[in-house]
């Protein structure tokens, strides 16, 4: 069974941006199928080192936490089926840690997987953009883009989330390559303009972050990232001008959702500037005050995983009727609605941490055993996780199973580069 694992269990890990793009199903049958076959291998042989560190000890106490919390939620049963199988991402981030080790070319054979997987997603979607339709007949009423093969509004978030993980994959493996750096930089044009042209502004925004992040503190390539982004800038400050249409999707539109101006002609004697600013729009606005009224009601501990689809339509917490859905959209609000103030302390302990390795990592060379590529790397995995955590953009679902394998994706190469070069 070890060998069987050791052999074959990596192309799931290698697979899953394929398995990615096709939705939910693919990639949470994946990670479930590594779970169990890692978990079966801790019993057989040794393997403390993987489950007896900080960063299990901090999932698992906060795993132990979701659990009681959706014991004393409002729904149990519903909140506690939301949230059981949640250890799964933290083994999938312990496997990646386990095959970096067992590999020292599960990297680089990682990254062409990765590659590939974004080569065929941009193509699908200037393929939507330019026929309304992903390339196997899948279409969205919405201005976002779907993922190939299924119809969630995805294509950005797998774009933006995961392009400092390809980026950094690139420079770790093939740092003196200039033929895939060169690579690299029509890459990064390419996804800066697709998201743009999506309208998905939230996807653009994350790519902007990660962007500015790794240009401040990567130590090597990061004109490749400067250059890529003019460049990028430059073509879609031309698109804005020849096409009218994109310019009002991405910029009048958001300026209008956020209520700064009105385009409204309807009515003259309305007022057109300032009448309201919304938390990202109208909807985004309600969510997030309904999520609040929530916290206020059940300030320690929330409401529990999962339940703020079932709160929000009540008279106690419904900001209007924008005030439903499935989520907040936003982490930040989520967490502390459902998981309350002693949810917050785990997100302000992991935040805390984060900034604390990366100090450790950019200012204290000495006292780690990593190289420049390797802080490079490290360097766009920071970048990955920051946007993960990063408050103020509208976000998915924190339990959603989709955009927890994104997540913690890269968390497992995190916490495996210390174990290379």
């Amino acid at each position: 069974m070890e060998l069987l694992f050791n052999k074959y269990g990596r192309y799931l890990i290698y697979f899953l941006p394929f398995f990615l793009l096709t939705g939910p199903f693919l990639p949470d049958l994946s990670i479930s199928i590594l779970g169990v076959f890692f978990i079966y291998l801790c019993f057989k042989i040794d393997l403390k080192k993987y489950y007896i560190n900080y960063f299990t000890l901090y999932f698992f106490i906060f795993y132990l936490y979701l659990l009681t919390s959706s014991f004393f939620s409002t729904d149990p049963i519903f909140s506690f089926q939301s949230i059981i199988f949640y250890f799964r991402f933290i083994l999938l981030a312990l496997v990646i840690w386990y095959f970096i080790d067992l590999d020292k070319l599960f990297i680089r054979h990682f990254g062409y997987f990765l590659m590939a997987a974004f080569t065929f997603a941009l193509f699908d979607g200037y393929y939507q953009f330019l026929h309304d339709e992903s390339i196997f007949g899948y279409t969205s009423k919405l201005t976002r883009l779907t993922l190939p093969f299924n119809d969630d509004l995805l294509l950005g978030s797998f774009i933006s989330r995961l392009f400092p993980l390809l980026f950094g994959i690139i420079i770790f493996s093939h740092l003196n390559s200039k033929y895939l750096l060169t690579i690299s930089f029509l890459l990064l044009v390419i996804c800066d303009v697709l998201i743009f042209l999506s309208g998905e502004r939230t996807a653009f925004g994350l790519l902007i972050i990660a962007t500015i992040f790794i240009v401040l503190f990567i130590e090597k390539y990061r004109k490749i990232r400067i250059f890529s982004l003019l460049f990028s800038l430059i073509i879609i400050f031309f698109i804005s001008i020849l096409s009218p249409e994109i310019k009002t999707r991405n910029i009048d539109y958001t300026i209008s959702q956020l209520g700064i101006a009105d385009n409204s002609q309807e009515n003259e004697n309305e007022q057109k500037l300032f009448d309201k600013v919304y938390l990202f729009s109208e909807q985004h606005h309600s969510l997030i005050n309904t999520a609040l009224n929530i916290f206020h009601n059940n300030l320690l501990a929330g409401s529990g995983p999962n339940t703020f689809r079932l709160l929000c339509d009540k008279k106690e917490y419904s900001f209007n009727e924008q005030s439903c859905s499935t989520h907040p959209h936003n982490s930040l609000v989520q967490i502390l609605a459902e998981l309350g103030i002693i949810g917050f302390l785990f997100y302000v302990t992991l935040c805390s941490l984060l900034f604390y390795n990366f100090f450790i990592l950019k200012f204290k060379r000495t006292s780690t055993n990593i190289d420049q590529a390797g802080r490079n790397f490290k360097i766009c995995l920071f970048a990955c996780i920051l946007i993960t955590i990063f408050p103020i953009l509208p976000t998915q679902n924190i339990f959603h199973n989709w955009i927890n394998i994104v997540y913690y994706l890269p968390v497992g190469f995190y916490l495996g580069i210390y174990q290379t070069k």
